[in-house]
């Protein structure tokens, strides 16, 4: 039976597939023109790469990059990524938790590296990293905390976050995503990436990155450092292992062969 919200439905799936579609040309253009000349240097460098190519402008904000699309770009080597998904960066809800700023998290658990104080390290609910922190997911209350085993005798929380919230950042970014895999190559002297392949995702799984979280499938990294008395807090980023990525969302994913 046709209504018009049958109808309203239909229009926005057809727009989101005409855009999915639209994106996949792009990217099969690019693919057929050969490796695309490296810009910048280190783990960045692919992503500025492939969006310098399409003309998209630098996005550092919870919104999809085209269209309602976002892209996830990822050096691809010996046929499967090996470093863990960023699905998005999320700090604390600093009025639930004891520690109220990445400073503070920073001075009772970072370490000295030269002349930088940092933490940088993976959280998981599953066990505890070298320097005592781990998750636990409280379902009952909607809610991740992070604590610490060596702070006291007893277990001591450091940071909160509400699941609902972090539903919502997962929601708005990866409401359908291409990640994409280049393999870096040598060419004219110089680095390059040649486009190999992309996995289309749509409808992120709620339940399922809770679960995820609890299984430890889903990580957090802290990177906070100190020189001088400027902190910088590059996280904290929420990030999955590769082989698990398909199941964070509704229905099979799609992969789609450029090279």
């Amino acid at each position: 039976i046709r209504t018009p919200t049958t109808e309203f439905i239909d229009a926005v799936r057809r727009k989101a597939c005409s855009a999915a579609v639209e994106l996949l040309g792009r990217f099969r253009e690019l693919a057929a023109r050969g490796p695309l000349m490296a810009i910048g240097q280190g783990d960045m460098s692919i992503g500025l790469t492939i969006e310098t190519a399409l003309g998209i402008k630098r996005n550092c904000s919870r919104k999809p990059d085209y269209k309602g699309i976002e892209i996830k770009a990822k050096r691809w080597a010996l046929g499967r990524p090996k470093d863990r998904y960023t699905l998005f960066a999320c700090v604390p809800d600093w009025i639930l938790g004891p520690c109220k700023s990445s400073a503070e998290i920073l001075s009772k658990y970072g370490y000295p590296s030269g002349a930088v104080f940092k933490l940088y390290c993976t959280i998981s609910a599953t066990k505890p990293n070298s320097q005592g922190l781990q998750f636990r997911v409280d379902s009952s209350i909607g809610r991740l905390v992070e604590y610490a085993w060596r702070s006291s005798p007893k277990k001591q929380d450091v940071a909160v976050w509400e699941l609902g919230r972090l539903h919502r950042y997962f929601g708005d970014k990866h409401r359908e995503t291409f990640w994409v895999h280049a393999a870096p190559i040598r060419t004219r002297g110089a680095m390059a990436f040649r486009l190999a392949e992309i996995i289309h995702t749509r409808g992120p799984s709620y339940p399922q990155f809770d679960q995820f979280l609890e299984d430890g499938v889903v990580t957090m990294d802290h990177l906070i450092k100190r020189t001088g008395t400027r902190v910088v807090e590059k996280g904290p980023l929420f990030k999955v292992a590769p082989s698990r990525l398909g199941e964070l969302f509704v229905g099979a994913p799609e992969k789609y062969r450029l090279a």
